[in-house]
């Protein structure tokens, strides 16, 4: 199996061939960003951080963010990506749990953290790295000159402490080694025919295991990376044509709006468009020739299963090195079809939750991860995800999962998004409440007009009992849904 070097995602190879280009016209070549990657080693060192030191990064995506993080993996250190969305709270709340450091973040957010008191070395990013080294000045020799060390601490050491999407509570921190990052990197880039003279569409934040993980397949497989600026549908199909851009990674909205607003055809540079982070509409296939779905998550390095969108809205089958099984909630395997527990196991798992031996347990068990999440296997391995544990519903007695019930609103030409929760009821346990944002200009339908289209669909019992209109459904930083903002709108709208 072929395994990219995080310390050395940029051989000297091809030093002129694009790397980065960012919104506003600026591009960056393989040597540049190499040079840049070896000033902030040489930082690093300079600092000195040891390997095995953890540096954390509070930003937005940029130039800087990437080649800081290179240059951390050349030292060997371990990079804790933080959400540019965070709260000084939230942000607190990963520190005072973390031995960081250094935090870098970009102007705003190093003057945040400056105020914060946090008791560890603080830096902006913006600034060139050659410029200052903590309380030395350094040599500039030192930013130009000398190879970082390779390899240090190995192809299993710490790579990566990466906060997980969860909705309550404080994030748990997944461990993610080198070897794993650099699996998942070599082989989605395989999958997805990715290599030199692509230019791979990233508007997903590098804060987050979806967009590191582009940034690792894209720079390893020898492709540039471009990272956008808001962009309206039209406005993000003009930079793909002027950017050559021959794969994208969005999430189901995101595709969603470009397919209404800027249907296709789109440039011919185009290849791929790889859907994910939230369960994809059934129709993705046709919505999109180009579209590819997947599944993974925090605790597996990011990408599990791949595959070309298809009618039965499946995310594909698993790469190489993966299993996925389905069990009972006894342990016992399930037959093809039949919904259960979502078991992973391969080369780009974790290796636990950071200072956390009690929920590591819970979910690293026999060399498998419990993902807590609801699908089924097909006769051909494809995977399909119905709905994380938590956001079951059980009404009757019988299962309903939200994905399922989401795709089949999203049937309603009046909807444009939807959102499935389940809220008490005194007879069944629970009921069925559907969050839905209308298209502009287009009427509300009744709850029975929606009943009407879900009829020939659905199961009586996975109707919505109760529809509550918002004007858009809320996220988190990684473009999931934000459940948890959610349950409040309906609480409110129940009053």
């Amino acid at each position: 199996m072929t395994v990219l070097r995080l310390d050395d995602l940029l051989p000297s190879s091809a030093p002129d061939s694009l790397a980065l280009q960012v919104a506003g016209g600026e591009a960056w070549s393989r040597g540049q960003l190499r040079a840049e990657q070896r000033a902030w080693s040489a930082r690093f060192a300079c600092h000195p951080l040891a390997a095995g030191a953890m540096v954390a990064i509070w930003a937005v995506n940029s130039p800087q963010w990437v080649a800081a993080a290179l240059g951390a993996w050349a030292r060997g250190l371990v990079v804790v990506p933080l959400s540019p969305r965070w709260t000084d709270h939230e942000v607190r709340g990963v520190l005072d749990r973390t031995p960081v450091a250094l935090l870098l973040g970009d102007r705003a957010r190093a003057e945040r953290a400056h105020g914060l008191g946090l008791g560890l070395r603080v830096a902006c990013l913006d600034e060139p790295p050659q410029a200052s080294c903590g309380e030395r000045p350094l040599p500039a020799s030192a930013a130009v000159s000398g190879e970082p060390k390779a390899q240090l601490g190995g192809p299993e050491r710490l790579a990566a402490l990466v906060p997980t999407s969860g909705t309550t509570g404080a994030p748990k921190l997944a461990m993610l080694t080198a070897r794993g990052l650099g699996a998942t990197a070599a082989l989605t880039a395989e999958a997805l025919g990715l290599g030199p003279g692509d230019v791979y569409w990233l508007p997903m934040p590098l804060a987050h295991v979806g967009g590191l993980g582009a940034m690792c397949r894209a720079l390893g497989a020898g492709a540039a990376i471009a990272l956008p600026g808001p962009e309206d549908p039209g406005g993000a199909l003009s930079a793909w044509a002027a950017s050559g851009v021959t794969h994208a990674s969005l999430v189901p909205t995101q595709l969603l709006d470009l397919t209404t607003e800027a249907p296709p055809p789109w440039p011919p540079s185009l290849r791929v468009v790889l859907v994910g982070g939230a369960a994809s509409p059934p129709d993705v296939g046709a919505r999109c020739a180009m579209a590819w779905t997947t599944y993974g998550l925090t605790e597996a390095g990011g990408t599990v299963t791949l595959g070309r969108a298809d009618a039965g809205g499946s995310s594909g089958g698993p790469l190489p090195g993966w299993e996925v099984r389905v069990v009972d909630p006894a342990g016992a395997p399930v037959p093809a079809g039949e919904v259960g527990e979502l078991l992973l196991r391969g080369p780009g798992l974790m290796a636990g939750y950071w200072q956390d031996a009690e929920a590591t347990g819970g979910v690293l068990r026999d060399g498998w991860l419990h993902t807590g999440d609801f699908g089924a296997l097909d006769a051909a391995g494809r995977v399909t995800v119905h709905a994380r544990r938590t956001d079951l519903i059980v009404s009757g007695g019988a299962n309903v999962y939200p994905a399922e019930v989401e795709g089949a609103l999203l049937a309603h030409p009046a909807i444009r998004e939807a959102a499935v929760l389940g809220e008490p009821d005194p007879r069944w346990g629970q009921r069925v409440v559907a969050c839905v944002v209308l298209r502009p200009g287009v009427p509300a339908p009744t709850l029975e007009a929606l009943r009407a289209v879900l009829a020939p669909r659905l199961a009586g019992y996975k109707h919505p009992r109760r529809v509550v209109l918002v004007p858009d459904l809320p996220r988190l930083g990684n473009g999931k849904l934000d459940r948890a903002a959610l349950r409040g709108h309906v609480s409110e709208a129940r009053v």
